[in-house]
């Protein structure tokens, strides 16, 4: 039977007001005062002392522990659970004492206005703080959006958050949803909180206002007034709402709307992050019309539709980057709308014609009331790093020498040279990036804004000495595995942009370009790459430079046979290989491919009994060679063979295509450019010859393979396909006949 007396109604009662049924261990320790669920705690473990001196209101979880001999000895002690019991208890009376003046004040205040709410408040006193005005005929093109959350927050989504990067419009929407009567008008109370650094803090202190009842306790942490606060907001009844503007840390956001959801006001969130949780809506570029009309609003000197879309193109439809550029070119006389878009191509927003002050209108309160500045520094200062980690600026560094190219996870993790046990963390990193906004995914693959991608080159100085994984990786990978990295190739060009005192990098780096380009068929930009790698080499004091200018001349000569252009390509391949046995000797393997590169020149202009000795030269060293021996007799007796089937020969070119595949097929052991090549050749050797069986099934293997390291417009794989109709055709009549 058990002998435990129950506790009095009244010693309960007053229990539970005294601590309104909060634990006193969470508040000491994790300043938690949400209501619990929980138990009444005899603190002398005497369930016999009812006396209320004795009793505290514990959580389940805290009560257990408590209550637990092994706990009690090691965990908490009476005093301490005292101390903790008597410091809620003084919490709780002042947020008794705080509530209730709130509740005073707002019943003054409905008095006060009962009749006016009959009419409609007028929007002012439905303003409890200072909440920014704004002129509604400044709006252009976005009504759609207002109707869009001002239906989610009446009907659907407690919380909106308008998402975007800096600039597009994200607080000039929020302003233009609490000015308009059309939706501010259904609210009966209305606050706004602009978020500078710290989101709580800024939540707190800026709500410290007179018609809240709310006021800071010095004595209190920032959390602890954060209760205080949504004590006395919980006291406006109706339909709320609070706009957190600025609201750009996603970790600090949702800590927030953890503790705030619970008082059911109406949230509106402007922010370039995207937090887990929250209904997110992303703010869009205005639309080309719309992006006009907001740039002859502020640019009345002309009108030019043609150059203005160029223009506006360029600058990706940046909200404020329109209205801004318009300013600027409005002030200065000289700037037409032609000349701003040539500029933004060529010193873009640097340019020293945009930089005169103009009037920064509302978006000067975003940093610090500033009302006057110059274009690129207020541009520049609306994207703060200072939250970063290093990590995260690392990243970001590499980030912002990419084109405007989408790149997915694991492409990332190669171009970065991210270590295997690094990657989770890597991926981490990338998504907080993401609901930072900082960067933008879809569907598995990331970008940059150009705008954000303009900035951090600026702020983080990117160069080739700190972004020397990218480097390296495009430097080993670009020529080796040249097709499985093919879309890495305008990194490559984007990085000759960066600085570095090592011309020899950039030697290096521009030559691999031009050799990609020769195997993509682009034969002008290889020439272009070439010369720009000539052009770091004769710079640079090296002791192989020679031997790297018979490398640029090679390149030459086989980019302008590319190009029909036989003479230039003769005495490229000529300067080629004189340089090449001058240094080497006869017998080196640079020496044996030049051979081969005059060899091709020769073939090409017809001068097959040249063309054979070259290949002949270039086979003698290959039999007395070991590295790469396989690799180099593919290349010259797929030559002997080509030089054969030019000479329409097919017998003797089949023989010598299907030697140079065996030592093809040894050396690659994988699908490969130059193995499709002898594939496709050997297979129209057999159609000339007439044997359409092994031609189909040569240049069957040709189209497979090509399909698989070319992509779908690459003219190498078109004209194989090509070739496969043809001899599929040739095929079936043949077989038709034979019926």
């Amino acid at each position: 039977m058990n002998n435990r007396p129950r506790i009095p109604i009244n010693t309960e009662t007053m229990l539970f007001r005294l601590s309104a049924r909060r634990c006193c261990l969470c508040f000491r320790l994790n300043k938690d005062l949400l209501e619990k669920k929980g138990q009444i705690a005899h603190l002398d473990q005497n369930k016999k002392n009812i006396k209320i001196e004795n009793l505290a209101w514990l959580c389940i979880e805290h009560h257990d522990a408590f209550d637990s001999k092994t706990s009690q000895s090691k965990n908490y002690t009476l005093s301490e659970v005292k101390d903790c019991r008597e410091e809620l208890y003084k919490i709780i009376a002042k947020r008794k004492m705080i509530a209730e003046k709130a509740k005073s004040d707002l019943m003054v205040e409905i008095i006060n206005s009962e009749t006016s709410k009959k009419s409609q408040l007028n929007l002012n006193q439905k303003y409890l703080n200072n909440v920014p005005l704004y002129n509604l005929s400044e709006l252009i093109g976005r009504n759609d959006y207002l109707n869009l959350i001002h239906s989610e927050l009446t009907k659907n989504q407690p919380i909106f958050l308008i998402n975007s990067i800096g600039g597009i419009g994200k607080t000039t929407i929020a302003k233009a949803y609490v000015n308009n009567l059309k939706y501010a008008g259904e609210y009966q109370n209305i606050l706004w909180v602009t978020i500078i650094n710290d989101t709580i803090y800024d939540f707190v202190t800026q709500l410290q206002v007179k018609r809240i009842g709310f006021k800071i306790f010095e004595e209190l942490d920032i959390k602890e007034n954060l209760l205080l606060l949504l004590d006395c907001l919980r006291q406006l009844i109706g339909n709320n709402l609070i706009v957190i503007d600025n609201a750009n840390d996603p970790k600090g956001l949702s800590n927030l709307l953890n503790i705030i959801k619970s008082i059911r006001w109406k949230i509106l969130i402007t922010s370039r992050a995207k937090p887990e949780n929250i209904y997110v809506k992303v703010l869009e570029t205005l639309p080309l019309e719309q992006a006009k009309k907001v740039f002859y609003k502020y640019y009345t000197r002309e009108n030019n539709d043609k150059k203005l879309e160029l223009l506006l193109g360029h600058i990706n439809y940046h909200t404020l980057l329109i209205e801004l550029l318009a300013k600027a070119g409005n002030k200065n006389q000289d700037l037409s709308i032609n000349k701003m878009y040539k500029l933004l191509k060529k010193e873009d927003l640097k340019a020293n014609e945009f930089q005169r002050k103009i009037n920064l209108g509302e978006h000067g309160s975003n940093i610090g009331s500033v009302f006057e500045d110059r274009l690129y520094h207020y541009i520049l200062s609306i994207f703060n790093l200072e939250k970063l980690s290093e990590t995260e600026e690392e990243y970001l560094r590499y980030f912002s020498i990419l084109p405007q190219v989408e790149l997915s996870e694991k492409q990332l993790i190669d171009l970065f040279e991210i270590k295997s046990i690094e990657i989770l963390l890597f991926v981490e990193t990338l998504e907080d990036l993401v609901k930072k906004g900082w960067l933008i995914e879809a569907r598995g693959v990331y970008k940059m804004h150009p705008l954000i991608n303009k900035v951090l080159k600026e702020k983080l100085k990117p160069d080739m000495q700190n972004c020397e994984p990218v480097v390296d990786f495009l430097l080993n990978k670009l020529i080796l595995e040249a097709f499985k990295y093919i879309d890495f190739l305008p990194i490559a060009v984007n990085l000759l942009e960066l600085d570095t005192e090592k011309k020899y990098i950039k030697f290096k780096l521009a030559h691999r370009i031009s050799k990609i380009y020769r195997y993509l068929k682009d034969y002008n930009n290889a020439i272009k790459y070439a010369k720009i790698s000539y052009s770091y080499l004769i710079k640079i004091s090296h002791k192989n430079k020679e031997a790297h200018l018979a490398q640029i001349y090679k390149n030459f000569s086989s980019a302008y046979r590319g190009m029909n252009n036989f003479k230039e390509a003769k005495d490229y391949a000529e300067k080629s290989l004189n340089l090449r046995r001058k240094l080497l000797g006869d017998n080196s393997k640079e020496t044996l491919e030049s051979f081969i590169n005059l060899s091709k020149v020769n073939t090409a202009i017809g001068v097959f009994d040249d063309a054979l000795t070259f290949a002949q030269n270039a086979l003698d060293i290959a039999h007395n060679t070991s590295e790469f021996q396989n690799y180099y007799l593919h290349l010259i007796y797929h030559e002997i063979g080509y030089i054969h089937q030019t000479k329409k020969d097919y017998k003797t070119s089949i023989e010598y295509f299907l030697l140079g595949i065996t030592h093809g097929e040894l050396f690659y052991k994988r699908v490969h450019p130059l193995l499709t090549s002898s594939y496709k050749n050997l297979a129209i050797s057999y159609f000339y010859y007439g044997d359409m069986k092994n031609a189909l099934k040569f240049i069957r293997t040709a189209v497979e393979q090509r399909k698989k390291i070319y992509p779908q417009n690459h003219p190498d794989l078109l004209k194989t396909i090509k070739w496969d109709n043809k001899i599929s055709d040739k095929y079936r009549s043949i077989l038709n006949k034979s019926l």
